[in-house]
């Protein structure tokens, strides 16, 4: 694992210095990659999805989130994963805010589900919404 590592850094070390950015911010890409890929996940942030009080009162409960990239390496598909205390049957959209409140994309789903049921469910969003932890908010809603 170290080997991977010190030759990763090693081609992130020469590739800045081919790219003109400041040592600051070409050190925080360094740290943001080294966490990643010491922790072994793809995102080195957590993820969370604020849940609306009507689809609490449903019963819905959300477990582990994650992010994940289209073909072209856009961080633009959430999983989330639902548990249902009950039998639901509805439409969920889940929107993505920026840090402003501006909303920046959302993404629909119809779900049936039985009581007692979990489950992985994707929501991809359009590729130029940003889903970055330092600037996104997502919250899930009925429609």
């Amino acid at each position: 694992m170290r080997q991977y590592i010190v030759f990763a850094l090693s081609i992130l070390a020469i590739t800045s210095c081919s790219i003109k950015r400041t040592g600051e911010k070409a050190g925080e890409v360094v740290g943001e990659f080294v966490k990643g890929a010491s922790s072994g996940v793809q995102r080195p942030f957590k993820v969370e999805v604020k849940l609306s009080d009507p689809l609490k009162q449903k019963g819905l409960t959300l477990g582990k989130i994650l992010i994940a990239s289209d073909t072209l390496g856009v961080d633009n598909l959430v999983s989330v994963y639902c548990i249902f205390k009950e039998n639901f049957q509805d439409t969920l959209v889940l929107k993505a805010f920026d840090n402003d409140g501006l909303e920046t994309g959302r993404s629909r789903l119809p779900i049936t589900a039985q009581k007692g049921g979990a489950g992985y469910y994707d929501f991809p969003f359009d590729r130029r919404t940003n889903l970055d932890a330092t600037d996104c908010q997502l919250v899930l809603e009925q429609q």
